[in-house]
């Protein structure tokens, strides 16, 4: 929550008034019976800002990277893992090599090319 609240420049503000959330699922079937299933929280207060996502989150890429050649260590919240593939999805290699998807770049797509309608 830290992270996001300081993403969206709210972290100050979450300290002396409420902030508007909102609770995410995602899910796709696969192939042959296989899923994926993502849950998370959007800002979606009106009082935050957009952060560059190379800068604000660069400690959450930088733990992608830790976990993915150490794991993550035992703890009182639970056992070892061992290392993670870690991979991005579409959107999030859209932002994190073009700054953005087809809502605010002319020429959104890494692999072709694909432009937003002007």
């Amino acid at each position: 929550m830290l992270l996001l609240l300081k993403s969206c420049d709210l972290h100050d503000l979450a300290q002396k008034t409420s902030v508007k959330l909102a609770l995410t699922v995602d899910d796709a079937d696969l192939f042959q019976g296989r899923t994926h299933v993502s849950a998370g929280v959007n800002i979606v207060d009106k009082r935050g800002v957009h952060q560059l996502y190379d800068v604000v989150l660069k400690d959450f890429y930088e733990w992608g990277e830790q976990i993915q050649h150490h794991g993550i260590p035992e703890s009182e919240h639970g056992p070892k893992f061992q290392p993670f593939t870690i991979n991005n999805d579409s959107k999030a290699t859209w932002y994190s090599l073009k700054g953005g998807s087809c809502k605010n770049k002319t020429h959104f797509c890494h692999l072709c090319a694909c432009m937003k309608k002007i």
